[in-house]
């Protein structure tokens, strides 16, 4: 089994090289990154998130394009994550070399009036994950996301706000 270290020194199997140049096609295509540009990285903690940072990190190691990478997971006081959990995730974001630190939040704002479900959670993240990108004067937010999580996206917004969109940020306009 390839170790973090070994794909950062280089050794990189070729199922994850075609992961990562698929990675590349996406972004070269839609021109979500360009050089000079600053990302920070809205971090779960799950397969997608740490996934992206993973091909984000490699892939800065071998273009010609430079670009910056941060990551911060929003750390709820509700459901605060475990030391283990915690230490596993710095580890990994040493090992490929993008600084990151957890933002302590709370999930459940006053400004959410006792309610609460999927969008609102989802909206305030995103309103924790933008003001942090101000004030730090990055340029774009990376947030992993797979085929499942476009379809429940779709799905909320076609129940809860009669809209057949696949973004919950246009939801939230």
């Amino acid at each position: 089994m390839t170790s973090i270290s070994d794909l950062m020194r280089g050794d990189i199997p070729p199922r994850v090289r075609r992961f990562v140049k698929t990675v590349g096609r996406g972004i070269n295509e839609f021109g979500m990154i360009g050089s000079g540009d600053s990302v920070l990285l809205g971090i779960s903690g799950g397969k997608d998130s740490l996934s992206m940072a993973l091909a984000l990190a490699l892939r800065r190691r071998w273009l010609p394009v430079s670009y910056s990478l941060n990551a911060v997971q929003i750390e709820w006081a509700e459901f605060p994550l475990s030391r283990e959990s915690k230490e596993k995730l710095a580890e990994f974001f040493d090992a490929i070399e993008v600084p990151f630190r957890f933002l302590p939040a709370h999930m459940f704002p006053e400004s959410f009036r006792g309610k609460f479900n999927c969008y609102l959670c989802s909206r305030n993240r995103k309103r924790i994950l933008f003001g942090e990108i101000k004030s730090l004067g990055i340029t774009k937010v990376a947030l992993g996301h797979h085929l499942d999580d476009i379809i429940e996206t779709t799905l909320m917004n076609l129940f809860y706000h009669g809209r057949f969109r696949t973004s919950s940020v246009a939801a939230c306009s």
